[in-house]
Protein backbone atom coordinates (compact mmCIF):
# COMPACT_ATOMS: atom_id res chain seq x y z
CA UNK A 1 0.00 0.00 0.00
CA UNK A 2 1.22 3.64 -0.79
CA UNK A 3 1.42 5.92 2.23
CA UNK A 4 1.83 9.57 2.10
CA UNK A 5 5.97 10.31 3.75
CA UNK A 6 5.97 10.30 7.27
CA UNK A 7 6.63 13.97 8.48
CA UNK A 8 6.87 15.59 11.74
CA UNK A 9 4.18 17.70 11.69
CA UNK A 10 5.12 19.75 15.14
CA UNK A 11 8.52 20.87 13.33
CA UNK A 12 6.55 23.38 10.99
CA UNK A 13 7.09 26.68 11.65
CA UNK A 14 5.13 28.78 9.45
CA UNK A 15 1.66 28.68 7.61
CA UNK A 16 2.84 29.14 4.45
CA UNK A 17 5.28 25.99 5.00
CA UNK A 18 2.62 23.83 6.27
CA UNK A 19 0.23 24.91 3.18
CA UNK A 20 3.10 24.22 0.94
CA UNK A 21 3.47 20.99 2.92
CA UNK A 22 -0.19 20.43 2.04
CA UNK A 23 0.20 21.20 -1.41
CA UNK A 24 2.62 18.50 -2.14
CA UNK A 25 0.72 15.71 0.16
CA UNK A 26 -2.52 16.69 -1.85
CA UNK A 27 -0.77 15.71 -5.14
CA UNK A 28 0.72 12.86 -3.43
CA UNK A 29 -2.95 12.07 -2.47
CA UNK A 30 -4.33 12.24 -6.07
CA UNK A 31 -1.60 9.86 -6.93
CA UNK A 32 -2.40 6.81 -4.26
CA UNK A 33 -6.65 7.78 -4.67
CA UNK A 34 -5.47 6.81 -8.64
CA UNK A 35 -3.93 3.68 -7.68
CA UNK A 36 -6.16 2.40 -4.32
CA UNK A 37 -8.79 -0.01 -5.16
CA UNK A 38 -11.93 1.28 -3.33
CA UNK A 39 -13.12 -2.19 -3.51
CA UNK A 40 -10.76 -3.68 -1.00
CA UNK A 41 -11.77 -2.64 2.58
CA UNK A 42 -8.02 -2.12 3.63
CA UNK A 43 -6.87 -0.31 0.43
CA UNK A 44 -10.00 1.73 1.42
CA UNK A 45 -9.14 2.13 5.03
CA UNK A 46 -5.28 3.06 4.61
CA UNK A 47 -6.49 5.61 1.68
CA UNK A 48 -8.86 7.03 4.73
CA UNK A 49 -5.84 7.49 6.88
CA UNK A 50 -3.81 8.82 4.63
CA UNK A 51 -6.68 11.78 4.86
CA UNK A 52 -6.47 11.78 8.12
CA UNK A 53 -2.63 12.72 8.33
CA UNK A 54 -3.34 15.65 6.05
CA UNK A 55 -5.72 16.37 8.24
CA UNK A 56 -2.88 17.31 10.99
CA UNK A 57 -1.61 19.61 8.31
CA UNK A 58 -4.69 21.56 8.35
CA UNK A 59 -4.73 21.69 11.53
CA UNK A 60 -0.91 22.70 12.48
CA UNK A 61 -1.93 25.92 9.78
CA UNK A 62 -4.99 27.21 12.11
CA UNK A 63 -2.62 26.68 14.60
CA UNK A 64 -0.30 29.01 13.82
CA UNK A 65 -2.43 31.26 12.59
CA UNK A 66 -4.09 31.74 15.50
CA UNK A 67 -0.65 31.93 17.43
CA UNK A 68 -0.36 34.57 15.38
CA UNK A 69 -3.40 36.42 15.71
CA UNK A 70 -4.59 35.70 12.26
Amino acid sequence: MINLPSYDIGSISSPEQGLEMIRNNLIALKQIALETDFAQKESKENFYRNLSFIKQYYERVDYLLAMEGR
